[in-house]
């Protein structure tokens, strides 16, 4: 098992929800780790402060912090958990999905892997490091 943060740091997955210092600072200084949450107070984490100052909702703060994407039981058996790690979190939290029998939110990387990993690392069907891939 990897350590998240060596993981992230070498994923494919352009999210900033998945960087501890990453949020979203809305008009009004409030935080939110997603950017597709910005404006939905009931998902802020945190107040920037005229000061400068941030205060942190550590309630709604936390899940993000401390999701581990390698403890979810069905994200475990995919080989696209590298890639993915595990789909949106935000879909997590809020649309409800814990792994338990929903469909995946990394479905559509599952689908094509083969396809994503050209595309990805620039191999082709030739390349060694493609049919080592597979």
């Amino acid at each position: 098992v990897w350590p998240i943060a060596d993981v992230t740091e070498n994923s494919h997955v352009f999210c900033g929800a998945y960087q501890v210092d990453s949020y979203m600072i809305d008009p009004d200084g409030d935080l939110y780790k997603c950017t597709a949450l910005a404006g939905e107070k009931s998902t802020k984490v945190g107040t920037l402060l005229p000061t400068g100052d941030i205060i942190y909702d550590w309630g709604r703060l936390l899940p993000w912090l401390a999701w581990e994407p390698f403890e979810d039981k069905m994200c475990l058996t995919c080989p696209v958990l590298p890639l993915c790690l595990g789909g949106c979190h935000a879909d997590r939290l809020y649309k409800g999905y814990q792994g338990h029998g929903v469909v995946l939110p990394c479905i559509e990387a599952r689908e094509d892997l083969s396809g994503r990993l050209q595309v990805m690392f620039g191999t082709s069907r030739k390349s060694p490091i493609y049919s080592a891939s597979l």
